[in-house]
């Protein structure tokens, strides 16, 4: 298992906020991708130990661990949950 560290509303690992799905990409080798929901617009980067979301502008807005890797949580960017 890789240990990450988090940087609250910066980065969690070599991901920070803000980076591109071409940057986090760059950084990462992605299993898959998905829509994550009915109300989801746009496409999530499945890394295997993690989820990414994406905004308009695919720009990472926050990254959400799944509990089979890490403890379940979702990290986002300042005002991610507003």
């Amino acid at each position: 298992m890789e240990k990450l560290q988090v940087v609250l509303l910066e980065s969690v690992g070599k991901i920070k906020f803000g980076m591109t799905r071409k940057e986090v990409r760059d950084n990462y080798e992605v299993k898959g991708e998905f829509i994550k929901n009915g109300f989801s617009e746009n496409l999530t980067d499945d890394l295997g130990f993690c989820h990414v979301y994406y905004n308009d502008e695919e720009k990472s807005i926050g990254i959400y661990g799944p509990d089979r890797e890490m403890e379940s949580i979702l990290f986002g960017e300042k005002g991610y949950y507003e």
